[in-house]
């Protein structure tokens, strides 16, 4: 027993003798008050009658007050055990929960004990498999991590410098874009805040083993994301890759995730090869049904990067791109804007990953794999809308001839150009295309991530300047003397007409300069002339060169990275560019 449960004990004891007491009084009081009224007193009698009275309602009054003084002291008391109580109440249960924490780590440390078994049993199982196979590409199997430092990715297309230009990722697939997009414009949920405090909290932590990360990480994601990353197996013919975390839907994996526990392994590269693995592991008539897009969660540290991978085909390989980067180290809650931008790229990623199951849910690809996903435009000017397929490509620049599907609009030609830029010269294309020195211009769309859609007239008739006939090379007639000389006119004075309205173009190489050679019943040769390639038009002194040029180009005197492109520049190079191809 405490001791304020013996001081009540007392107290209440105290009170009870006080109570009765009271009662006795009150008895004496009756009685008294009986007596007087039963027999006549004399002046004596009465007197004293009176004085005992008195004293008696006098000592009532004190055993009234030693009551109440009792009833209080028993009140703090109760008071006191009432706080007491819950004091032993709360130690117990942050007792109890000190005791849950104490036996999840514990579990998690069987539970890592347990997966680290596992794989030391399937390597055992695998071994025979892996000394009767030799593998080409000496990448070990069974449970170990995959590792890349020695291996080549003809195949890939990782961003670098010996990997033919391809396409952008965000136009391969729509999933893609619209994550690059939510990463920037995406609302905040009402506890993104929490979520990026637990995320940042539990990253920036120091873990003694990458699986302490990589499961705290899965465990995060599935509590804020809403998916679940599996501790899957990519099994192929020739071995099998156990991952960090991965999700099936069906025979696809939209989502793989590599753990690094410290800066030193290329996680990124890493997951590029888990993903080429899975895409070997497929059946090629199933690979016709979809480009197979993937997320590639690459966590190194507290340094999480998320990038996109989908499959090309023969023609486009596989294609992996980077798609956003955050340092998930902890920081001031005095920064909401560090708090926007990671809130925005997770929630951004939960976003992604719910279309990715949707769409392996019913996959259909209707587009060869080597285009873009958009298909249709709307006429300048008006909200009409053609729906096209694409033809081909031509040669690894962003530009595609298609055809107009039946639609019923006979102004519109059956074949067009489609052009993807992120920056382009459209006043200066419709005004120079007005004055018939530009293919005719029929539609300008942005599409998504800071890419736009230019459809315009598919000039098959035409060849650029780099195009002329090699005398050397008797396969068509090469141009005459006289015939190079009206061209060099024609083009000369197609640039002054375009300078004359303000306008400079600031790429007059011989890919943008197109001609035609008309011959008529006569026998008189007629030349036309086009300039192509906008993306950096614009008014002289208000568009700028972009922040890189290419070194190997022989630019002229004053051309520098985001200088203004002025006239003389155009000038300049249109002389070099007719000297290389139109040698008299």
């Amino acid at each position: 027993m405490t001791t304020i449960e013996q001081l009540l004990t007392k107290a209440e004891g105290k009170l009870e003798i006080a109570e009765k007491e009271l009662k006795e009084l009150n008895e004496k009081l009756n009685e008294s008050e009986d007596k007087g009224d039963k027999r006549s007193l004399d002046d004596v009698e009465r007197m004293l009658w009176e004085n005992q009275r008195k004293s008696l309602i006098e000592e009532k009054k004190k055993l009234e007050k030693k009551e109440k003084k009792w009833e209080e002291q028993v009140i703090k008391l109760q008071d006191a055990l009432v706080v007491n109580f819950n004091k032993e109440k709360d130690d117990e249960e942050n007792k109890g929960w000190d005791r849950l924490i104490e036996e999840k780590k514990k579990w998690e440390e069987q539970l890592i004990k347990l997966q680290d078994a596992l794989v030391v049993d399937f390597n055992k199982q695998k071994e025979q498999k892996r000394k009767a196979k030799k593998h080409p590409d000496g990448i070990e199997r069974g449970g170990k991590r995959i590792s890349t430092e020695d291996i080549d990715f003809p195949f890939l297309n990782i961003g670098r410098k010996q990997v033919p230009r391809n396409f952008p990722i965000v136009l391969y697939h729509p999933v893609f874009a619209n994550f690059v997009n939510d990463c920037e414009t995406i609302d905040l949920e009402s506890d993104s805040h929490i979520m990026v405090t637990e995320f940042t909290h539990a990253m920036s932590a120091t873990y003694s083993n990458r699986l302490y990360r990589r499961n705290q990480f899965r465990e995060l994601v599935n509590k804020y994301l809403g998916f679940i990353l599996n501790l899957g197996v990519i099994s192929t013919n020739i071995g099998d890759y156990p991952t960090d975390g991965c999700i099936f839907q069906g025979n696809c994996v939209p989502v793989i995730l590599v753990v690094n526990n410290d800066e030193a392994g290329n996680t990124f590269r890493e997951a590029c090869t888990y993903y080429s693995k899975w895409i070997q592991s497929l059946e090629c008539n199933y690979m016709s049904k979809t480009r197979l897009p993937c997320l590639l969660l690459c966590l190194t540290a507290s340094h999480l990067r998320i990038a996109g991978a989908f499959y090309g085909g023969n023609y486009g390989g596989h294609l992996i791109e980077s798609l956003a980067e955050i340092s998930l180290d902890q920081f001031e809650s005095t920064e909401p804007k560090r708090t926007q931008i990671i809130g925005r790229i997770l929630l951004a990623l939960k976003k992604a990953v719910q279309s990715l199951k949707e769409y392996y849910d019913s996959p259909n690809q209707t587009i060869p794999l080597e285009f873009p996903y958009v298909t249709s435009f709307k006429l300048l000017d008006s909200e009409c809308e053609i729906q096209f397929k694409y033809e081909k490509r031509l040669l690894f620049n962003f530009i595609f001839v298609v055809k107009k599907m039946a639609n019923g609009f006979s102004s519109v030609p059956e074949f067009l150009i489609v052009k993807f830029v992120t920056r382009y010269g459209l006043e200066m294309h419709q005004i120079c295309a007005n004055k018939g020195i530009a293919p005719k211009i029929y539609g300008y769309e942005k599409i998504n991530c800071d890419w736009n859609m230019v459809i315009m007239e598919y000039l098959s008739d035409y060849k650029s300047l780099g195009q002329i006939p090699n005398p050397l090379e008797p396969s068509e007639p090469p141009l005459k003397m006289d015939q190079k000389m009206r061209l060099q006119e024609k083009i000369n004075d197609v640039v002054k007409e375009m300078h004359s309205e303000g306008f400079v173009h600031g790429d007059l190489r011989e890919d943008n300069i197109l001609y035609k050679k008309e011959e008529k019943k006569s026998g008189e040769v007629n030349i036309h002339v086009k300039i192509i390639g906008f993306v950096l038009g614009g008014k002289e002194n208000a568009t700028n060169y972009p922040s890189y040029l290419d070194p190997n180009l022989s630019w002229p005197f004053g051309v520098g990275i985001n200088k203004p492109i002025k006239k003389i520049h155009d000038e300049k190079l249109l002389q070099s560019t007719m000297e290389r191809y139109l040698k008299m």
